[in-house]
């Protein structure tokens, strides 16, 4: 199995910075549900920060797994710790605190489905590039191959 890749909410350069406002409804929609005392007002690096992870199987084209963790900052702790981990595929939360699973609640079923969306079709890009390189890098191997043989007379 491949190993987890993490996608940047933060990178002014990278297009998942668009996703930012939909995590935070998802974070919100969770903690609201879930732990309401501690809903989130932003995402931040400090309070709540959250984490998107993929993983591909080699030669596959579509993600095996997606994770959107939920991660929360200690008043006099500047290491992250993970509340709620998401499984996209599934729509599953894991309370990571309480050890607890349950279903994603219902009003941001629709906003997951986006957030895993997003990062199927960036992995598809990446595999569309990788095969065209590859594509390429066989074509010139070829044309190399029929020069060797047009120079060499045969």
């Amino acid at each position: 199995m491949a190993g987890w890749k993490n996608i940047s909410l933060d990178d002014p350069q990278d297009d998942f910075l668009r996703l930012r406002p939909i995590v935070l409804r998802v974070m919100k929609t969770v903690y609201r549900n879930f732990d309401p005392a501690h809903e989130p007002v932003g995402i931040d690096h400090w309070w709540h920060s959250p984490s998107l992870s993929y993983q591909v199987e080699p030669g596959a084209s579509e993600p095996s797994i997606v994770i959107l963790n939920l991660r929360e900052g200690q008043p006099d702790n500047p290491v992250m710790e993970t509340h709620f981990m998401i499984n996209l595929n599934t729509q599953r939360i894991h309370d990571k605190l309480q050890d607890v699973r349950f279903a994603a609640p219902a009003d941001c079923l629709g906003d997951l489905e986006t957030i895993r969306n997003s990062v199927r079709q960036e992995v598809r890009s990446i595999r569309a590039a990788q095969d065209k390189r590859a594509r390429d890098l066989h074509l010139q191997e070829e044309a190399k191959r029929q020069a060797l043989f047009q120079v060499s007379g045969f």
